[in-house]
């Protein structure tokens, strides 16, 4: 399969702070890709390199061939990158239908004029939207609460609106921060099933996820972030067994002991497992 997202040594430095040093990897076209590692890793801070949020400080980005480093956020949209957010960023008064037709419209090009007068294109792209904002709840599992605002949807729901959203620019390669934040076993399960069929559709994931059953279950392969480096990269049955995985998890303790970074017994939140530690806040992933 072709390259579609390349990271090449970026680094990026808050003043004397270096939250991301030489981080390479690259993900292919039609896989799940998995980003990991422990609260203050970098994970999020790169998500905000790849897409135009952050203009690193050394490195580049490269999709589908050709240079984005520097692009603005919206220019990264039109290439074909969109993303969801560790904080969920919906507008609380419009309704889930009127959310997703946002993300449906940052693909028309009515100008302003023809917007303001009502043209024949600008209404074929309004009855358009409508019918794509409809398809995409429905894929997401959240038609039925079309109507309702944003805002009164349960946690879940309103994780499945914003994936939405996102697809709804057409992306090539979707970016996810943390889908399953919030979610219980039941919704967990249900997103899992949501990301395969994305990456079915034919679009890319890369996800940020620190439930460590929903990641390693879901991605084709995985990297680990600590200390802004990448740690670790490769098949989750093989990042599981890395002993620097385990020890950026647990401590040089729980390396001696636990064996095995992931595991399904270690995904609960019993203090001292890899998912315990990986759900506790500690400000920027």
């Amino acid at each position: 399969m072709d390259s579609l997202l390349k990271v090449n040594n970026v680094t990026m430095q808050f003043g004397g702070l270096r939250a991301l040093g030489d981080v390479n990897f690259e993900i292919v076209e039609g896989e799940i890709f998995g980003l990991i590692g422990p609260n203050g890793a970098g994970k999020t801070t790169l998500f905000n390199c790849v897409t135009g949020v952050y203009a690193p400080t050394e490195g580049a980005v490269e999709f589908a061939g050709a240079p984005i480093t520097g692009k603005r956020p919206d220019q990264i949209v039109d290439i074909g990158i969109c993303r969801t957010f560790q904080q969920i960023r919906l507008f609380p008064n419009m309704t889930a239908l009127e959310n997703v037709i946002v993300g449906v419209d940052a693909r028309h090009r009515t100008s302003v004029f023809g917007a303001i007068f009502r043209s024949p294109r600008r209404k074929r792209e309004e009855r358009e939207s409508e019918d794509e904002a409809l398809r995409l709840l429905d894929f997401c599992g959240v038609k039925r609460y079309a109507n309702d605002l944003g805002r009164n949807l349960s946690y879940g729901d309103q994780r499945r609106l914003e994936i939405a959203r996102a697809l709804a620019t057409k992306p090539k390669l979707v970016l996810l921060d943390e889908p399953a934040a919030g979610m219980n076993p039941v919704e967990k399960n249900g997103l899992r099933g949501l990301v395969r069929k994305i990456r079915d559709e034919g679009t890319t994931v890369l996800l940020i996820e620190h439930d460590m059953k929903v990641v390693m279950g879901l991605s084709d392969r995985v990297a680990v972030l600590d200390h802004g480096e990448v740690i670790a990269e490769g098949h989750p049955e093989e990042v599981q067994s890395d002993p620097k995985v385990i020890e950026a998890y647990l401590g040089t303790g729980g390396a001696a002991t636990d064996g095995k970074a992931g595991q399904e017994n270690s995904a609960s939140d019993e203090p001292g497992t890899v998912s315990a530690r990986a759900r506790e806040p500690g400000g920027e992933k």
